[in-house]
């Protein structure tokens, strides 16, 4: 006797093993749509609550972003640049 090995029925298509499944979510995806079309606040509140996230996500990465992780404008930013505000103002005249 020879090990035979399971072979995937030819004649079913991929779509009819997802059936199930598609069916699934569009049923929890109309569920989704009339519970929020029946209280609007809630609609709202779970639209503008993520929007608000990503908003200060994006914020907050764009100012890290422009301080911390470019590099200075300078030719050699990691030596210290030959002038600083002290020593601006010692040299000013009174």
């Amino acid at each position: 006797m020879t090990n035979q090995k399971a072979m995937v029925c030819p004649t079913r298509s991929t779509m009819s093993v997802m059936k199930p499944q598609i069916d699934a979510a569009t049923a929890d995806l109309q569920f989704a749509l009339r519970t929020l079309r029946k209280g609007p606040a809630f609609a709202i509140a779970a639209v503008v609550t993520p929007a608000l996230g990503m908003g200060a996500n994006t914020a907050i990465f764009s100012v890290l972003n422009a301080t911390f992780l470019r590099p200075l404008p300078y030719a050699h930013p990691e030596r210290p640049q030959g002038s600083s505000v002290w020593r601006l103002m010692a040299q000013a005249p009174a």
